[in-house]
């Protein structure tokens, strides 16, 4: 089982030839996080907790 899956940019989706695996232990560093809402920071503190 894999933490993530990621695809080409900016294509998007292909296929899943076109898909990459990783771990969280993998990453060594982040260029871009994204949109977050206050939802998803508030779930993800949770979560964290449990």
């Amino acid at each position: 089982m894999w933490d993530y899956v990621s695809c080409p940019y900016p294509h998007g989706n292909l296929s899943k030839e076109y898909n990459v695996f990783f771990n969280h232990n993998q990453i060594a560093s982040l260029f871009f996080k994204g949109f977050e809402t206050v939802e998803e920071l508030e779930l993800r503190n949770k979560l964290a907790k449990f």
